[in-house]
């Protein structure tokens, strides 16, 4: 027997593409056999896209040989609903699991949809019987109903769950639900259901995510409802992806809205990733309003446009005092009143904003970058901001706590050796420093200023991102 706790498996799957020594997959079996203790396992989501027999085995291994097993996730894949159901079950009925995250798809049944309110595919059927069958036996048991699951990530549909399986899953089964993954709602739901279903059901709900989400008024439509349905137990997370919040079309409208004026005085964490879209006063009103943040991560895709403009951040004092994680991308748009040049009030503007994130003084971790569409024009540009000669890199001089400074954007192109001499003298526990979109394509951290203070600091790590690879100097 192996005595260890914690298992991430792998197997071979494109010899070209392999980053740690993986084991064949027919020894996957051998080894959970063997690890009675485990408690956390970690699976590559294609162990589903085995045969059927190899499946049926790996889903009895888990349900018999891993009896205080208490998070498993599965990897990204495309997986047959028959094998999804099947380990949903499984994972349903373990007595210990509290963390499951199935993040892969799960293919659409061959049944139609047909009747929106009803149970179309009797594979939803099956699994909610087989759950309101296992209650009954609990309560005459006298033992609490419902599952012990407080973290669930259910697979990706494409079509999206069923009303007609969903509500009554999250209003009977997640009593003791911290963290969900919000899922794809097929076709068209009562709003007010929905917020009384995730109320009552999922009482103790205070972390959600919102993945993948496509262009479909409805599933933003859902994710706001349930941010709105959490205001009993106050989310404490928010993590969204692919989502687009200058949709106009949705009343209410706007998810970050939601959450500020929902839950304000609870978040702790949110992390806008790969956004299509996100209004600026929004971005600067988590930033105004919410106290006890942590953590505040806003990245936009390719295309997106997620900035956070300079007039927002000078319109009101900044209220997390205790943040220790911020990612934001600037912009420069301001008012210039009469009398005024745009470079004064840029300026002035400029020593305002750096000066709030100085203010920050619990920050370890910052990531400035800014807008794509502000091109180097006198007044407009960001090149020079974080010098100290033309720029407020000495309005970060508290940062006493910072020990990963990135810069998204080339704020790095006009530094010298004043400015790291600065990070050297300001910024005593800096462990990293990461720049990205290096558009010359050069070793930007073998000029002379940079061996200086890597010379300084040997164990600080230098790294350039770039198309997703990372190299070091």
């Amino acid at each position: 027997m192996f005595d260890i706790p914690e298992l991430r498996l792998s197997f071979y799957s494109d010899p070209d593409d392999i980053e740690f020594d993986p084991i064949p997959i027919q020894d996957i079996l051998l080894v959970l056999d063997y690890s009675h203790v485990l408690t956390q396992l970690d699976v590559p989501g294609p162990v589903l896209c085995h045969n059927p027999p190899f499946v049926r085995l790996f889903l009895d291994l888990v349900a018999t040989s891993l009896p205080l097993l208490q998070r498993l996730t599965f990897n990204q894949a495309l997986v047959d609903p028959t094998k999804g159901f099947q380990l949903l079950e499984v994972c349903f009925n373990h007595p210990r699991l509290v963390d499951l995250q199935c993040d892969f798809f799960m293919g659409d049944s061959q049944y139609p949809v047909i009747v929106p309110d009803r149970i179309y595919d009797p594979h939803f059927a099956i699994l909610l019987k087989s759950l309101q069958d296992a209650d009954k036996m609990k309560a005459e048991s006298g033992e609490p109903t419902g599952l012990r699951l407080k973290s669930l990530l259910l697979p990706k549909i494409e079509s999206g769950y069923p009303q007609a399986f969903l509500f009554p899953f999250l209003r009977s089964q997640l009593p003791n639900l911290e963290r969900l993954g919000i899922p794809r709602i097929h076709n068209s739901y009562d709003d007010r259901e929905l917020i009384e279903t995730i109320s009552k059901g999922c009482p103790k709900l205070q972390h959600i995510a919102s993945y993948d989400c496509p262009e479909d008024r409805d599933d933003e439509s859902s994710v706001i409802t349930i941010i709105r349905s959490c205001v009993r137990s106050g989310l404490r997370s928010f993590h969204g992806h692919y989502f687009d919040d200058f949709n106009y079309f949705l009343e209410p409208r706007g998810m970050i809205a939601n959450l500020v004026e929902h839950h304000a005085n609870t978040l702790e964490e949110v992390e806008l990733l790969d956004c299509e879209g996100a209004e600026s006063y929004d971005i600067a009103s988590v930033l105004m309003k919410c106290r006890n943040l942590k953590k505040f991560r806003v990245q936009a895709s390719d295309l997106g446009e997620a900035v956070i403009e300079f007039q927002e951040v000078v319109s009101e004092d900044w209220v997390c005092h205790d943040i220790k994680v911020l990612h934001l991308l600037l912009g420069r748009d301001t008012f210039v009143p009469a009398g005024k040049t745009k470079e004064e009030v840029v300026a002035q503007a400029a020593k305002t904003v750096y000066g709030r994130i100085g203010c920050l003084s619990k920050l370890e971790e910052v990531s400035l970058g800014s807008d794509a569409n502000c091109f180097e024009t006198r007044g407009g540009g960001f090149t020079e901001d974080l010098t100290l000669e033309h720029g407020w890199l000495a309005e970060l001089a508290e940062l006493k706590e910072l020990r990963h400074f990135q810069m998204v954007t080339d704020f790095w192109s006009s530094m010298g050796q004043a400015e790291v001499e600065f990070m050297d003298a300001n910024w005593p526990k800096l462990e990293r420093i990461t720049i990205g979109y290096n558009l010359l394509d050069e070793d930007v951290f073998c000029q002379p200023h940079w061996h200086w203070l890597k010379k300084k600091r040997p164990h600080t790590i230098m790294s350039t991102i770039d198309w997703g690879r990372l190299s070091y100097c």
